[in-house]
């Protein structure tokens, strides 16, 4: 892991004032929710909760040379990867009991939405890299086009935070050759033991495949993809709760959701880092099973995690060099606002690379963003 890069004065102060904008963000882009439901846009909502977490979790601890800056909020990066993981691990299981697919059309609808924006980020990075004097060797090179990241080194690496591509990549690759649409419980058991015996069997036979580093991540997330199919695979016609939309149900689900929260916040500050793989593992699972039965027990949704969930993978894409090597805002701004800036930023050129890598008959994916952008827009400037 390379050095911090930036000296952050008053460190708490510019964490309160960022946590006040956010709360505010939230506030103001509340709608309510008359259903109890994993939908696509409860599903959206905790991808951009994801997406937050795991950024606010890279400028906590490895951009900041204070780790007071954004704390507790940057405690919640391993739980953003689970949601991840569990959602990816989810939403295939539940589009398999729909539509059946053969091998051949898994991949090839699959796989363009995730090599296409990390060839063209890739791209960018590797140009801008070598007009700052920074060089890679070929096979790095090749190997980062393939998707194959054995290393995730913050400050070498073309982007430290693409470990995690090469990880759900093996899920994609392996998820069709496995799943059995007549036992899809069995086809989770199956993805699970499998990913268990390759980290802890295989993979740490031959040390120069992988970076010891990068072994430990997987470990510590290895099983939140196979929890997402099961959770699927459980629920035998679609799951939705509609509710009564009166006072005292909304003030029930809040109350809860609250409790929830005060458990989140008791275990996130007791999860055990450094106490091994298993117990770290554990508790971030714990964690991330109880932000999902927040986001399902609040009666309302929250258009702001909308957005960013959904240019969650752009942003990931592009957020760690954005800051790291590119930066444009920490050295001028304010440190809360530098994070801000760089959160639009990244929405903006996500929502670019997102509309030049789709196909130009995705119509209903084009709508469905627009339709978000202009619900955000409404939030905060209502229209009668």
């Amino acid at each position: 892991m390379g050095p911090a890069r930036f000296a952050i004065s008053d460190p708490s102060q510019q964490t309160w004032w960022f946590i006040l904008i956010l709360i505010l963000a939230i506030l103001i882009t509340i709608r309510p929710n008359k259903e109890i439901v994993l939908s696509k846009n409860t599903t959206l909502e905790l991808k951009g909760f994801a997406i937050l977490a795991v950024v606010f979790g890279h400028i906590g601890f490895f951009l900041s040379q204070d780790d007071r800056f954004l704390f507790p909020l940057s405690i919640f990066a391993g739980v953003g990867v689970n949601l991840f993981l569990f959602l990816s691990g989810f939403g295939l299981t539940r589009s398999a009991k729909a539509r059946p697919f053969t091998i051949w059309s898994f991949y090839r609808d699959h796989a363009p939405k995730l090599f296409v924006p990390l060839w063209i980020v890739l791209s960018v990075l590797f140009m801008g890299d070598t007009f700052l004097g920074i060089h890679y060797p070929w096979e790095t090179v090749v190997q980062s086009f393939l998707g194959y990241f054995p290393r995730a080194d913050l400050a070498e690496n073309v982007n430290a935070p693409l470990w995690y591509f090469t990880l759900i990549l093996a899920y994609y690759l392996v998820f069709p050759l496995v799943y059995i649409k007549k036992l899809p419980l069995a086809s989770a058991l199956i993805i699970g033991v499998l990913g268990y015996i390759a980290a802890e069997q295989i993979l740490p036979l031959n040390p120069s495949v992988l970076d010891p580093d990068v072994l430990i991540l997987y470990r510590l997330h290895i099983w939140a993809f196979p929890l997402g199919m099961l959770l699927a695979a459980a629920i035998q016609r679609p799951y939705q709760l509609k509710l009564k939309h009166t006072v005292s149900l909304a003030t029930f689900r809040l109350l809860s959701a609250s409790v929830v929260c005060l458990f989140i916040a008791w275990l996130s500050l007791n999860a055990g880092v450094g106490q091994g793989v298993w117990i770290e593992q554990k508790n971030s699972l714990v964690l991330m099973l109880c932000v999902i039965g927040v986001f399902l027990l609040k009666p309302f949704d929250v258009l702001f995690f909308r957005l960013f969930g959904r240019y969650s993978y752009e942003l990931y894409l592009l957020h760690w060099p954005m800051m790291y090597r590119y930066d444009l805002y920490f050295f001028w701004l304010p440190a809360s606002l530098a994070t801000w800036a760089h959160l639009f930023t990244g929405i903006g050129l996500g929502a670019l690379s997102k509309k030049r890598s789709l196909h130009p008959s995705d119509a209903d994916h084009r709508s469905r963003a627009k339709k978000v952008q202009k619900q955000v827009i409404r939030g905060v400037f209502p229209i009668s």
